[in-house]
């Protein structure tokens, strides 16, 4: 069951918590400090009155689920003592994390630890516990069958049901759905005065021609190079299916709050899965092969940088300029990796870290399979690091144009996770590149056999 590279994930797991936990890592010897903090700790529920939000006590309880699901995945067998006593020491560990985290928080002044926070941190754990004891065996068994059937011999698969991900989760965010009848009513008179001209009037152009119209072309071409279909019927049950995933999930969101529906986004969409079906066939025959994956990079990296320069305002004025760059260059805890999504600790940020590994490593995907000659893969370390450095340059790029972008502000996060997409997408791109040089010495092997 590859207990080396579950022991490695518990590790890991637990070294990001604690990391993403403690940061800024601003540690002071203040008694004023830490009294204030250590009557701060006391202030909420169960101790004190006050009752924290759910939406932080959610998070804190999300947060350790993994924790416990890979510890006891690790040392749960298939006897029940074993899971057991795998709950129990999955327990311990996200307890005695989560003191130690809150413990050390009392001597940060950016930073307040709560005993409500090692209560929803221990059921976190507890929860993750019971579920890695139960199903983790079985789960991480048929994860790993999905892994190598999908990602290394059929990667677009996986790509098009990352790219239904990202959008499910764009639509939807942040993530609150509701049943109660005054919001959803809300939400449908929303979506009656979005209807017509309003509905279009609502973003500029170039959202409807970028976010819309070409990530649902794109969209139709991944669905229909991932159907075992053959022919037009594949291209034409692409851009159906991406047009009823347009369709449910903008009916999806008369469920959440704050999310106003606005049709207007399926007849884009429909206008790009139209375009996936009428182009789709006729640059699949008339690109080659390496040409594929190098429109596929560029398409990438046009959706990377409207992504991250939206609303395509720019701001040239010299001390506009000097004052951005002097504010991202100057040294500070900002520099640190993944600075702005430990402090966030919100769905979104969850959502761009996925969004960012799931492209830059399709970009370092297709920009290696577009340089590879089909003779001889590269070593895997020499694909990881290509892939990084490939992906890490993107970011520095895009990230100093970005400093001209009003309200927008340049984050070395962004190119940290840049880097780490990068290095998946290389190491996907050699594992990919030499499943295809067995195959073809396999076939050659067979074909001399039979001569």
């Amino acid at each position: 069951m590859k207990p080396r590279l579950l022991a490695c994930l518990c590790v890991l797991y637990v070294f990001l918590v604690l990391y993403g936990s403690l940061m800024p890592f601003d540690f002071v010897n203040d008694d004023a400090t830490v009294r204030r903090n250590f009557h701060a700790a006391f202030l909420y529920w169960p101790l004190g009155q006050q009752h924290a939000s759910r939406t932080d006590a959610l998070a804190n309880v999300m947060l350790y689920v993994p924790m416990g699901l890979l510890i006891a995945t690790r040392l749960a067998g298939r006897r029940g003592r074993r899971r057991v006593s795998a709950v129990l020491a999955a327990l311990l560990v996200g307890t005695v994390a989560s003191v130690a985290v809150e413990g050390l928080q009392l001597l940060s002044p950016s930073r307040v630890g709560g005993i409500n926070d090692v209560q929803s941190n221990a059921l976190g754990a507890l929860i993750g516990g019971v579920l890695g004891a139960m199903w983790g065996r079985r789960w991480w068994l048929g994860l790993r069958r999905r892994v190598r059937r999908q990602l290394l011999a059929r990667p677009i698969v996986l790509g098009a049901w990352l790219t239904l991900l990202i959008l499910f989760c764009d639509a939807i965010y942040p993530f609150r759905p509701t049943l109660d009848v005054s919001e959803v009513w809300h939400n449908v008179k929303a979506a009656r005065a979005m209807l017509g001209a309003a509905g279009l009037q609502a973003h500029p152009w170039h959202y409807w021609l970028v976010l819309r119209i070409g990530v649902y072309a794109a969209l139709t071409a991944l669905l229909a190079a991932g159907s075992r279909r053959r022919g037009g019927s594949r291209w034409l049950a692409g851009a159906c299916w991406a047009t009823a995933f347009a369709a449910a999930i903008e009916t999806l969101k008369f469920f959440f709050t704050a999310r106003n529906p606005n049709y207007a986004n399926v007849l884009m969409s429909a206008g790009g899965a139209l375009a996936g079906l009428a182009l789709g066939p006729a640059l699949a025959h008339a690109i080659s092969r390496r040409g594929k994956f190098i429109l596929a990079a560029c398409l990438l990296l046009v959706y990377t940088a409207y992504w991250e320069w939206r609303p395509l305002t720019f701001n040239l004025d010299r001390e506009f300029l000097r004052d951005k760059l002097a504010a991202g260059l100057s040294w500070g805890p900002h520099w640190l990796p993944f600075y702005e999504y430990a402090l966030g600790g919100r769905g979104e940020n969850v959502f761009l870290f996925v969004q960012w590994l799931a492209l830059m490593g399709s970009l370092a995907l297709a920009v290696q399979f577009a340089a590879w000659d089909g003779r001889a893969a590269r070593g895997k370390w020499s694909s990881v690091l290509r892939g990084a450095l490939l992906a890490a340059a993107v970011g520095v790029a895009v990230e100093a144009v970005k400093v001209a972008v009003p309200g927008r502000i340049a984050a070395v996060t962004t190119v940290y996770c840049f880097a780490m997409g990068g290095a998946l997408g290389g190491w996907v791109a050699c594992r990919h590149q030499a499943r295809i040089l067995r195959a073809g010495r396999s076939a050659e092997r067979d074909c001399r056999e039979e001569s």
